[in-house]
């Protein structure tokens, strides 16, 4: 699966996408420090996932002002082929085409899917994507806005939005796995 990617990897890159790809379904968090390529790395556990350990459905939410750039960079450095839901009936193509969906349940269809998480969070979305086919993977970058609502001491059960969503894909079961 390494050999053909489009996009080589760093030493420290190989031990990562491995053990996480191993790891599967057991998340993982990926936290090296800036442009040390958290992203390829995702990419690549991605690729090994989707090639040889039955992932079939992925979920990528990822920050509005991000899904182009992820949604380039799955294509030219993981060969993969992933529209992005730009409003609730379009989807987006890497070739600049767009698709007409009738609503969001119908783009959460798609196997692979690029969604920003301003989006999902929101209550009537993140119902639709509770009913959507089970997810084997969501893939969450920017991890850090899954976090406690309350910033206090001692206050560790109040979740955002997003970390609520994703609580709840765990624990009913919604997702095999999650990457953040």
């Amino acid at each position: 699966c390494d050999a053909t990617a489009p996009a080589d990897l760093w030493t420290h890159q190989v031990q990562v996408v491995t053990e996480s790809a191993a790891a599967w379904p057991a998340g993982r968090l990926l936290c090296d420090e800036v442009g040390m390529g958290k992203t390829v790395e995702a990419i690549m556990i991605l690729r090994r996932l989707v090639a040889g350990r039955g992932v079939r459905r992925v979920l990528l939410v990822v920050p509005a002002g991000l899904r182009t750039q992820w949604q380039e960079e799955l294509r030219e450095k993981g060969g993969l082929i992933v529209p992005q839901l730009l409003v609730p009936q379009t989807l987006l193509w890497p070739d600049g085409s767009t698709e007409a969906v009738e609503s969001i349940a119908v783009a959460l269809e798609q196997p692979l899917l690029l969604v920003s998480r301003e989006l999902v969070r929101l209550e009537q979305n993140a119902a639709i994507l509770m009913q959507a086919t089970r997810w084997d993977l969501v893939l969450l970058d920017e991890a850090h806005a899954a976090r406690r609502a309350q910033q206090v001491e001692g206050e560790f059960n109040s979740a955002t939005l997003l970390l609520d969503l994703l609580r709840r894909l765990q624990l009913e079961g919604r997702t095999r796995g999650i990457l953040f």
